[in-house]
């Protein structure tokens, strides 16, 4: 009964929860973007960011059930990473510019671009990662260096 009396229905309860963990991931994900460290720190996060899957309150799956079903839950998921993700990636490309890490040859839009291909693949990559040292190595420098690149 408290939970109708606070939220309404088991739903919205779902809903606020939901949006909680949106919330403390990108302050967490702020927290760590504005660090004094550096930009090659900061993408191998990005990168192998496994989100702790197995120590989250919520599964991938869950999470992509209830952006795919509910449109506010998607819009406000769209809102927060418009308004807080891609302008600490757009602060991140321009202090690598700065910095030297990444060429002025890579644009902001190919970067995220790019960046989005690695996150679309994320569970296979992390699974991939955490089976083989290796290959995580590997496929970092591939991204730092590209193929024919060198530290």
């Amino acid at each position: 009964m408290t939970i109708y009396n606070y939220f309404g229905s088991k739903e919205a309860l779902l809903k606020e929860v939901f949006k909680d963990y949106i919330d403390q991931s990108i302050s967490e994900f702020e927290e760590y973007m504005n660090k004094d460290i550096s930009v090659k720190e900061k993408i191998e996060l990005i990168i192998l960011q496994k989100r702790e899957a197995n120590k989250q309150k919520f599964a991938l799956t869950v999470i992509k059930e209830v952006m795919i079903e509910d449109s506010e839950i998607m819009d406000y998921v769209k809102r927060q990473y418009d308004e807080k993700i891609i302008p600490l990636m757009l602060q991140m490309i321009e202090e690598g510019h700065r910095t030297g890490e990444i060429s002025p040859k890579i644009t902001a839009e190919s970067f995220l671009i790019f960046m989005n291909m690695i996150i679309e693949h994320s569970k296979t990559l992390g699974e991939a990662f955490e089976k083989n040292r290796q290959f995580t190595e590997e496929m970092l420098h591939i991204f730092f260096y590209g193929l024919c690149g060198r530290p």
